[in-house]
């Protein structure tokens, strides 16, 4: 199916206040992520790359040996391979759409 909405994709609870959706195709993948204030992302890394478009609120964002403060508005590129992790700041939710390519098989396993 070419066509979705968000409001119609199935929400997942990734880790304690972090939930997602995900939109897929064979080459790319679109993730849809809702954090709670004060959440924290983990550091990791993958061999994906990854582009991140802020919708909402604030988070204090690490990419290798740089630390940002990122919001709405703001893009965050990730190469793969490179470590990363955020933090929520603030009092306000975060919205962040992610763009994986390949596609991240391993947030398909429940599907």
């Amino acid at each position: 199916m070419p066509f979705y909405n968000w409001n119609e994709i199935e929400v997942e609870d990734v880790m304690p206040k972090v939930t997602r959706k995900i939109i897929y195709g064979e080459r790319i993948m679109l993730v849809y992520y809702e954090l709670e204030p004060g959440t924290e992302f983990p550091s990791h890394k993958h061999p994906h790359e990854q582009i991140g478009n802020v919708i909402q609120g604030q988070m204090e964002f690490t990419l290798g040996d740089e630390k940002r403060i990122v919001g709405p508005g703001d893009v965050f590129v990730i190469p793969s391979g490179v470590e990363h992790g955020a933090k929520v700041i603030g009092d306000k939710k975060a919205l962040v759409i992610d763009t994986f390519s390949p596609i991240r098989e391993d947030f398909l396993k429940n599907k």
